[in-house]
């Protein structure tokens, strides 16, 4: 029941979390809050490519819900891990800098948002990893956020479909 991929990536980049940290007591010191906001910026998008990789079959298959309520489920489970890896860098960034609480702030929000939309598309053609067309709309959808509704329900519809023979 427990997914795999949080904690292989928590495994395998376990050091990239107290150097973040470090990073971010170093930026204290000597007044640099760009550094901080940086380093909390690189753990929150590591913490994404965590859910890269797609899970074999039968670990999708032995869950009995729908296809709807798995990637919800898995949404939910993805965003839980995210927020206990990250929640210390984001509250350490906002309390050693106040004025520059709302990047911060804005940091966490979108990329949780970005870990989402993440974790939908590599379902839109499980088992398989993500096709070439959709990893670059799911890119540009993530430098342009006026596409990420669009890219949701793409990737929510798509996902549903190819996960609903499976479940």
């Amino acid at each position: 029941k427990s997914p795999f991929e949080f904690i292989i990536g928590l495994r395998a980049f376990f050091l990239v979390y107290p150097i973040a940290l470090s990073l971010m007591l170093i930026a204290y010191q000597v007044e640099n809050p760009n550094l901080g906001l940086v380093a909390f910026g690189v753990s929150c998008l590591l913490s994404i490519a965590f859910y890269q990789r797609p899970e074999p079959t039968y670990w999708v298959w032995n869950h009995a819900t729908s296809a709807n309520t798995f990637l919800w489920q898995t949404v939910k489970r993805a965003l839980k891990h995210y927020f206990i890896t990250n929640l210390i860098l984001a509250i350490l960034a906002i309390a050693l800098f106040p004025t520059y609480w709302y990047f911060g702030l804005l940091i966490l929000c979108s990329s949780a948002v970005l870990l989402a939309i993440n974790v939908i598309a590599k379902y839109s053609s499980f088992p398989n990893q993500l096709s070439i067309v959709d990893s670059v709309y799911l890119g540009i959808s993530m430098f342009i956020p006026i596409f990420l509704p669009i890219a949701f329900y793409y990737f929510t519809k798509k996902s549903i479909k190819q996960l609903a023979h499976l479940l």
